[in-house]
């Protein structure tokens, strides 16, 4: 009987370290978050709110239209829901304090690339100004600095 239980831990052991180092090369080959989505389709896409003061990150919120689904991915200082890993066009509008917001679009062509979606905010005069980065892989995709126009403007 003990012989048994000793070959079962072995072979345990022998299966759980060839695990390991099965995740260990994917993520020197990859990164083990590109692993993880690309055998799972796990949501790891990074989203980044700095403001600056006067302003608050309560008062940011962000919403994300991709296909005619409308999500709010961030509100009242903190990330609301995931941002989906899909393809397609992928439409942000920008809020600051329900008066001021900005628009852009982002075309995804893979569902599996992970990106990081950077929004800071500040304020210069009367005017808040956003600078938008989108970037996949540490290359920038997106850069844009933009003043935020008056919702009151929209018609």
């Amino acid at each position: 009987m003990r012989t048994i239980w000793n070959r079962v831990t072995i072979i345990f052991i022998i299966i759980f370290l060839g695990i390991s180092i099965i995740f260990y090369d994917l993520s020197k080959i990859y990164s083990f978050n590109k692993a993880m989505v690309y055998l799972f389709n796990v949501d790891n896409n990074e989203l980044i709110v700095k403001v600056k003061k006067p302003l608050l990150k309560e008062k940011v919120k962000i919403k994300l239209y991709i296909e005619d689904e409308e999500s709010t991915i961030y509100g009242d200082g903190e990330r609301k829901e995931r941002i989906d890993n899909e393809y397609g066009i992928y439409e942000f509008t920008v809020i600051y304090d329900n008066r001021y917001y900005v628009k852009f679009k982002h075309l995804r062509d893979n569902w599996h690339e992970q990106y990081r979606y950077s929004f800071a905010f500040k304020k210069r005069g009367k005017e808040i100004v956003l600078k938008m980065k989108v970037e996949f892989d540490g290359i920038e995709n997106l850069k844009s600095t933009q003043v935020m126009g008056k919702i009151k403007d929209v018609k």
